[in-house]
């Protein structure tokens, strides 16, 4: 299940898991939040003060959230260059292309 919880440094997370294994997403950073320009969507909350963040639930997590002074941790997933590839042949589409299109 997803649910969402807003925190006091402008983050909306999507958290997804159980309790001591909860996996806290950024899903939306408020325009005028603290974390804006410091934490992108789809970053991972780690730690917050030292503690791994996957052990919280929701109500514990916003306590630990309104501490101060306030650490918290984040992970981000990256894409190697090199991981990249360039396809083979040409892609060529018309507007009369009758379905969506994914590229991967």
């Amino acid at each position: 299940t997803t649910e969402r919880a807003a925190l006091g440094l402008g983050l909306r997370f999507d958290v997804s898991g159980r309790d001591g294994a909860a996996r806290w997403v950024v899903a939306r950073i408020h325009s005028r939040g603290a974390a804006l320009g410091r934490v992108s969507v789809g970053d991972v909350l780690a730690k917050v003060n030292g503690r791994p963040a996957f052990a919280f639930d929701r109500q514990s997590l916003n306590t630990m959230m309104k501490q101060r002074p306030l650490k918290v941790l984040f992970q981000r997933r990256t894409v190697k260059v090199s991981s990249l590839k360039v396809a083979a042949t040409v892609l060529s589409l018309s507007a009369e292309t009758p379905y969506p299109v994914d590229i991967f």
